[in-house]
C-alpha cells in the first residue's frame, strides 16, 4: 500500500510539473518575442498556416507556458491533456512489473524541462507518441507473453487518453508531425493485426481529436491543412539555415548511447516479437533520431531537447526490458545525459538538485495563484508589459504595426495593431518561398502603416540577408522614415500608396568560384543573388545532420575585410549587398542617397567544395532606390551661417589640423583633386590649436568654396580622438575629432574644402585647402 501510494504521488507530481501552474511573463527577446506573438495570433484568431507561418501552432503555449489572458484557459485545458496522457502512458508502461521506476518519473521531468531559459520543452513530447506505440505493441501481443499488457477497459481508457493528447501535438510545434504521424501509422498496423476495428476507433480519436484541438484554438478546421503544408519549408530549411556549431563530444556521447539503446532493444524486444517489435524499433529510432536533429542542428541550449530524450528513453527501455537490461540502459542514458548537460561545464551539475527545487517552488507558488488570488497573474502580466515598455519605449501611433527583425514584445506591450508578416521574425525567413511571403505582405492593402526596423540579425549573418526580398520595397517610394533613434527606425506607409517603383539598372551575371574574390562590377545600390547549391554529399549531409558552415568574406573600398555567416538559400532570393548595412545609421545613410559609405569592393564565399558546387553563378544588379529628402535633413550636416569669427578668422595662428577620411578615402600622400561620386560628403579628421600648447578646439566648421566664390559652412560634430591627445600628451577632457556627413547633392564640379577651428570668441583658419570633384548626377549614384 505504501508503495503505491509514493508511486500514485510520483505520477501527481509529475503531472504537475508538466503544468504551467507558474507561467512565465512576457519579456524582451528573440525566443520571448515569439512566444508573446503566437499568443497574441491565438487571441485575435489569426490563421495558423496563412497569417502566421511558423513551426508553431495555436495551442504553441503548452510548450512555451507564457502567460497572455486571452490564451490561458487555451493553455490549461490542453497541458493538462497532455499532462495527463503522458503520466497515464508512462503508469501504463511500467505496468505490472516494472512500476517501481515511476518513482523516477518527477526527477526526469523536472530535468528535462525546468531550465534557464524557460524553453525546450520538447523532451516528453517527442516520447509520447513512441511510449503509445510500446503500448500498443504490448497490449497486442499473444496471451502468455511476457511483455503482454491485458487490454483491459482501464488500459484502453489510459491509451485513448495518451492517443488524443499525442493528437494535439503538432499543434503545439508543427515538427512534431514526423514521430507523431510515423507513431499514428505504427500503432493503426498493431492494433490492425489484432482487430481492424479497433484500428479504426483509433485513427477516427487522433483525427478527431486534432481537429477539436484545433476548433477549440479558435481557428476555422478548413485551413489545418494548409497548417501542415506551410511546415515543409520552416521545417526543410532548418538545417542549412539555422545550425550552430558545439562540443563535438555532446552529440559523439549522444549517437553511442543511442546506438546502445538501439541494440539493447533490437535485442531484447524487437527480435524476440517479430514484425510488430520491428515496428516499434522503427519508432524508437525516429524519436532518437529527431531529437538528435533537434538538440545538434543548432548546437546551443538546443542540446538539452536531445539530453532529455535520452532520459525518457531510457526510461522506456528500463520498463519494457530484464532487470539487467534495464540498469544498463538507464545507466547509459543517465551517463550521456550528464556528459551533454555538463560536460562542457562540470561545475553546473549542482543545476540537477537546483531544477527539481525549482519545480517544486513552482508548482507550490502557482496552486496557490491558480487557486487563489488568480488576479495576481493579470497583475504580473500588467507589470512586465509596463517593464517592456520602459525598456523599448515606441512613439504613440494610429494604425497597424509590426517591427523588424525580431522584437514584437514591444508591440504588444504598447497595446499597438499588430500586422505582422506572415513568417513574423526575419531570421526564420531562410527560404525563397517564404522571404516573398513577407515581401508579399508589404505590398498588399492590409500592409502595416507603421514599420519600427532594428538592423540587425542573428548568427552573425550577412547584413540584410534576412527578409531580403522586404529591404527594397520598405527603402522605396511605398514606405518613408520619419524617425529614427538607437533602437528602431521609424518607417510610415504612404497614404496615397504609388506604385512601387524599384527600378533595376544593369545585370551582371559572372560565373564564380568558391574560396576566390568576386569584384562587383558597378558601384552604387548593388543587389546580389548567388546561386550556390550542395552538392549530392552535401543534400545527404543537411538532411541527416548539418553542414560546416559557409561564410561571406565582404571587402570594403576603404580596405576592410569583415566576415559573416552565409546562408546559400537566402542568397537565392537576393539581397542588398553594397552598401554594408550593418546598423542603423548605415541604414539611414542608404535612404539619404549614401550609397558609397562602406561600398563593398568584393566578396569571397567560402565553403567546401565537397558539400557545395566549386562553380556558380552571381547575378549583380544595379538599384535606383529613391532617395529620401527628410532623412537627410535628420542626418546630415546642413549649411549654415557660422559666427562671425568663422567668417573673420584670426590672422597670425595656424591650427594643427589633418583630414583623415574624405568618404572613406585616406588624404595623405594624395596630390590633387579628390573625386567624390556620391550625394553624401563624409568628412573626418582632428585639429588643434596653439602649436606651442595644442589644446581641442571648441568648435570646428567645414568650408566649400565653389569655382564661383559661392561658400558654405557647415559646423562638424566632435569626436573623442584619445590616440590624438596621446600623441601630442595633452590632459584634457574635450574632443579633438571631428566628423561631418555634408549633403551635396547638386553641387557639381569643384568646390575647396576648408577647416576653421575655433576656440572661444576666436577662430582660426588651418592650413588645408583641399580641391574636390563632386559628380552626384544620377548616374552614379
Amino acid at each position: 500500500m505504501l508503495v503505491a501510494s509514493a508511486i500514485i504521488a510520483a505520477l501527481v507530481i509529475a503531472f504537475l510539473f508538466l503544468m504551467p501552474l507558474k507561467p512565465t511573463m512576457p519579456q524582451i527577446g528573440l525566443d520571448p518575442s515569439w512566444c508573446a506573438a503566437l499568443n497574441e495570433a491565438v487571441a485575435k484568431h489569426m490563421v495558423f498556416g496563412r497569417d502566421l507561418v511558423f513551426t508553431f501552432g495555436p495551442l504553441s503555449s503548452v510548450y512555451n507556458q507564457t502567460y497572455h489572458p486571452g490564451t490561458d484557459d487555451i493553455m490549461l485545458v490542453f497541458s493538462g491533456l497532455v499532462a495527463a496522457g503522458f503520466c497515464t502512458a508512462c503508469a501504463l508502461l511500467a505496468s505490472p512489473h516494472r512500476h517501481l521506476i515511476l518513482l523516477a518519473l518527477p526527477v526526469l521531468v523536472a530535468e528535462a524541462t525546468f531550465r534557464d531559459p524557460p524553453f525546450d520543452r520538447d523532451a516528453p513530447f517527442l516520447a509520447l507518441p513512441i511510449i503509445l506505440l510500446l503500448l500498443c505493441l504490448r497490449t497486442s501481443l499473444p496471451k502468455g507473453h511476457a511483455l503482454r499488457l491485458a487490454p483491459s477497459r482501464l488500459v484502453i481508457c489510459g491509451i485513448a487518453i495518451a492517443s488524443s493528447a499525442m493528437a494535439t501535438l503538432p499543434l503545439i510545434k508543427g515538427s512534431f508531425s514526423g514521430p507523431v504521424s510515423l507513431a499514428f501509422v505504427l500503432c493503426s498496423a498493431i492494433i490492425a493485426s489484432r482487430s481492424r476495428l479497433m484500428a479504426l476507433a483509433f485513427a477516427l480519436l487522433v483525427v478527431s481529436t486534432t481537429c477539436i484541438a484545433w476548433i477549440a484554438a479558435g481557428q476555422s478546421v478548413t485551413a489545418l491543412p494548409a497548417f501542415f503544408v506551410a511546415q515543409a519549408p520552416i521545417i526543410g530549411g532548418y538545417s542549412e539555415a539555422m545550425s550552430v556549431t558545439g562540443p563535438v563530444g555532446a552529440w559523439v556521447a549522444f549517437i553511442v548511447a543511442a546506438a546502445w539503446m538501439l541494440w539493447i532493444f533490437a535485442r531484447a524486444v524487437a527480435r524476440p516479437i517479430g514484425l510488430a517489435g520491428w515496428f516499434a524499433f522503427a519508432g524508437l529510432a525516429c524519436l532518437l533520431f529527431v531529437a538528435f536533429k533537434a538538440g545538434f542542428v543548432r548546437h546551443d541550449q538546443h542540446a538539452t531537447i536531445a539530453a532529455g530524450t535520452l532520459l525518457f528513453a531510457g526510461f522506456m527501455i528500463a520498463a519494457i526490458s530484464n532487470p539487467r537490461h534495464a540498469l544498463l540502459c538507464s545507466l547509459v542514458s543517465i551517463c550521456a545525459w550528464g556528459m551533454i548537460e555538463f560536460g562542457d561545464r562540470p561545475g553546473k551539475a549542482r543545476e540537477i538538485y537546483t531544477r527539481i527545487t525549482t519545480a517544486s517552488h513552482d508548482v507550490k507558488n502557482g496552486l496557490g495563484v491558480r487557486f487563489g488570488a488568480r488576479g495576481k497573474l493579470d497583475a504580473e502580466y500588467m507589470r512586465s508589459l509596463a517593464e517592456i515598455r520602459t525598456a523599448l519605449p515606441l512613439p504613440a501611433v494610429t494604425g497597424t504595426t509590426d517591427v523588424y527583425p525580431y522584437e514584437l514584445s514591444t508591440v504588444f506591450a504598447h497595446h499597438l495593431a499588430w500586422s505582422g508578416r506572415p513568417v513574423f521574425q526575419s531570421y526564420s525567413a531562410y527560404s525563397p518561398a517564404l522571404a516573398e511571403l513577407n515581401a508579399s505582405h508589404l505590398r498588399a492593402s492590409n500592409a502595416p502603416e507603421h514599420v519600427f526596423v532594428h538592423v540587425g540579425t542573428i548568427d552573425n549573418r550577412v547584413p540584410l540577408m534576412d527578409d531580403g526580398s522586404s529591404w527594397p520595397i520598405l527603402l522605396s517610394l511605398r514606405y518613408k522614415i520619419v524617425g529614427y533613434d538607437a533602437n528602431f527606425i521609424h518607417f510610415v506607409r504612404r497614404k496615397e500608396t504609388p506604385a512601387i517603383r524599384v527600378s533595376p539598372r544593369p545585370t551582371v551575371t559572372l560565373a564564380a568560384e568558391l574560396n576566390k574574390a568576386i569584384a562587383l562590377p558597378f558601384n552604387g545600390i548593388v543587389w546580389a543573388s548567388i546561386d550556390l547549391q550542395p552538392t549530392l554529399l552535401g543534400r545527404i549531409g543537411l538532411a541527416v545532420f548539418k553542414l560546416p558552415g559557409v561564410r561571406m568574406e565582404t571587402t570594403l573600398d576603404d580596405g576592410r575585410v569583415i566576415s559573416n555567416r552565409y546562408v546559400p538559400a537566402m542568397g537565392h532570393t537576393g539581397f542588398i549587398l553594397s552598401p554594408y548595412v550593418d546598423s542603423n545609421d548605415s541604414m539611414m545613410a542608404l535612404a539619404a542617397g549614401d550609397a558609397n559609405s562602406n561600398a563593398v569592393r568584393a566578396i569571397r564565399i567560402l565553403a567546401p567544395a565537397r558539400f557545395w558546387g566549386a562553380h556558380f553563378n552571381v547575378q549583380f544588379t544595379r538599384l535606383n532606390l529613391p532617395i529620401q529628402p527628410a532623412v537627410r535633413r535628420m542626418l546630415l550636416t546642413e549649411p549654415t551661417t557660422p559666427p562671425s569669427s568663422v567668417l573673420r578668422p584670426t590672422e597670425g595662428l595656424k591650427p594643427t589640423c589633418h583630414i583623415d577620411l574624405l568618404n572613406g578615402q585616406a588624404t595623405t600622400g594624395r596630390s590633387g583633386a579628390l573625386a567624390i561620386s556620391n550625394t553624401v560628403l563624409n568628412v573626418q579628421g582632428w585639429a588643434l590649436i596653439n602649436p606651442s600648447k595644442p589644446a581641442p578646439p571648441t568648435s570646428t566648421w567645414i568650408a566649400l568654396t565653389a569655382t564661383d566664390g559661392s561658400r558654405r559652412f557647415y559646423q562638424a560634430q566632435a569626436q573623442n580622438r584619445p590616440d590624438v591627445l596621446s600623441a601630442y600628451k595633452i590632459q584634457s577632457k574635450e574632443n579633438a575629432g571631428f566628423s561631418a556627413k555634408i549633403d551635396v547633392l547638386g553641387m557639381e564640379g569643384v568646390q575647396h574644402l576648408e577647416i576653421y577651428a575655433g576656440a572661444g570668441d576666436n577662430a582660426f583658419k588651418c592650413g588645408i585647402d583641399q580641391a574636390l570633384v563632386i559628380r552626384t548626377a544620377e548616374e552614379n549614384q
